[in-house]
């Protein structure tokens, strides 16, 4: 990654666009970007956004990430907006592609089962539909295992530690409402 590119990019991005990809989730910058990026709200006085920027290099604890997972688990299902069960994610996926879901187990369930549908259609009309097809069912078939699970997933565990700074931020600005 060439670090000065990185530099010239960040210091022509807004202030504006600067905090929203800090809201947005910094997990998917590499170390580099995220050095960068700190280095630059640093030397514009946005020291809060930098400071998250910090918290997302370091990692969470343990104990915060276990927090976090259950904050997002007792949050509302960003799909039907129920509460009351725990929440849960899966990557569903299609004959050519895979989605992050965060939901409750029905939610996500009704997702699996429509690209289940969806790919016992794409089987038999789409090029190499066989190939991708099986594929997808059988990642599917760990996501049906996961969904019916009483524990947090793998998923939701990597989402959770990818987007820890942002989820931390959140969760303690609506602890008694939470919403991821």
């Amino acid at each position: 990654m060439d670090v000065e590119a990185l530099k010239r990019y960040y210091s022509g991005v807004s202030e504006e666009r600067l905090k929203a990809l800090v809201a947005e989730g910094l997990g998917d910058l590499v170390p580099e970007a995220l050095s960068v990026l700190q280095a630059e709200l640093t030397r514009r006085g946005l020291l809060d956004l930098a400071q998250a920027v910090q918290i997302q290099i370091s990692g969470p604890e343990p104990a915060e990430l276990d927090a976090i997972v259950a904050w997002l688990r007792s949050s509302a299902c960003p799909i039907c907006g129920r509460r009351g069960t725990a929440l849960n994610a899966c990557r569903v996926d299609s004959l050519y592609d895979s989605e992050f879901l965060l939901g409750c187990p029905s939610c996500l369930d009704s997702s699996v089962r429509r690209a289940e549908s969806r790919n016992a259609l794409g089987c038999l009309f789409a090029p190499l539909g066989l190939v991708f097809g099986t594929r997808a069912a059988v990642r599917n078939r760990e996501a049906v295992r996961v969904v019916s699970s009483a524990e947090p997933s793998d998923a939701l565990v990597e989402y959770a530690r990818k987007h820890h700074a942002t989820l931390a931020v959140s969760m303690r600005a609506v602890p008694e409402n939470p919403e991821p």
